[in-house]
């Protein structure tokens, strides 16, 4: 899940609200991890992907859940959260 905020952003609180989203995500049914990546994406090395440019305003999150199913039901869930932070 990628945190966008406002470019110039002080990184400290994109820090704050992408752990408070973390947390929210980490309560949810089926969630076994998540794993929190401040001012820029995971290595490409532990994910194939392209990662995000390095910003203070970026923050992801990696979430494992227990079965591919609870994938798309979480992310609805998470966006009313995770919208005041795009």
């Amino acid at each position: 899940m990628d945190v966008w905020e406002v470019e110039g952003t002080d990184i400290r609180q994109t820090r704050d609200d992408t752990l408070k989203i973390a947390e929210f995500i980490r309560k949810q049914d089926g969630v076994e991890w998540t794993a929190s990546f401040i001012g820029g994406g995971a290595s490409r090395f532990s994910l194939v992907y392209t990662p995000q440019d390095s910003t203070k305003a970026y923050g992801q999150i990696i979430v494992r859940t227990e079965t591919r199913e609870q994938i798309a039901p979480l992310r609805r869930k998470s966006i009313p959260h995770d919208r005041k932070y795009r």
